[in-house]
């Protein structure tokens, strides 16, 4: 979508979601139960990087229920990958803006056909 010509939205990387899980009890141990390998591919018929790949893992879903971010826990597994790819995506941020001319705002036409290729 983001390349299509007439939105042509930069993309900074690929974030694999639900890339493994990872149980609280072994968090060292990943099980690739939706493949492995998805964000990569993704990343290289882009030509961009692999941002980073979070795992399912409970403490997601908890954090966002109570409104306190999983990354607040030190304990999670995932606080690691989150921070990681934060520091990544503000370096392709920065990087972007000073390359780059800022990207128009897309503009969206309520008469224009809405077939695809």
């Amino acid at each position: 979508m983001f390349n299509n010509q007439n939105i042509n939205v930069p993309i900074l990387g690929v974030v694999e979601n639900m890339a493994y899980f990872t149980p609280a009890e072994l968090p060292n141990n990943k099980y690739y139960i939706f493949g492995k390998g998805g964000g990569q591919i993704v990343a290289n018929e882009l030509n961009v990087d692999l941002i980073g790949q979070l795992p399912i893992v409970e403490g997601i879903a908890v954090g966002g229920d109570s409104g306190v971010p999983v990354v607040m826990d030190d304990e999670s597994p995932v606080t690691e990958e989150f921070m990681k790819m934060a520091t990544t995506l503000k370096s392709k941020v920065e990087a972007r803006n000073t390359e780059m001319a800022p990207t128009p705002i897309v503009q969206i036409d309520p008469n224009a056909n809405c077939a695809t290729d």
